[in-house]
C-alpha cells in the first residue's frame, strides 16, 4: 500500500468507495491516504480525529453511520 497513489489496481476502483482514516494511525500517514483518494476517482475521504488504524473497532458506531450515510447518498456524477 506505500504505493497505492500510483498502484494500477486503485486506479482501476470505478465504484463509489469511502475511506475512513484515523489521524492517528502509526502505519498509514496523511500523505498514503491523499494518494489514495486521488487514485480512486469516485472516492469519498473522511479523517477520523484521535483514531488509529482500526477505526471500526475503535468507535464501532460511529463508523457504521459513516457507512451508512455513505451508502445512503445519492450517487454523484462520474468525473
Amino acid at each position: 500500500l506505500t504505493d497505492v497513489g500510483t498502484s494500477a489496481l486503485a486506479r482501476a476502483i470505478d465504484a463509489p468507495t469511502l475511506i475512513l482514516w484515523g489521524d492517528r494511525d502509526p502505519m498509514f500517514g496523511p500523505e498514503h491516504q491523499l494518494a489514495l483518494r486521488a487514485a480512486i476517482r469516485s472516492s469519498r475521504f473522511r479523517r477520523l480525529e484521535g483514531l488509529g488504524h482500526n477505526p471500526h473497532w475503535e468507535r464501532p458506531a460511529e463508523v457504521a453511520r459513516l457507512i451508512a450515510e455513505f451508502i445512503d447518498e445519492p450517487p454523484r456524477p462520474r468525473a
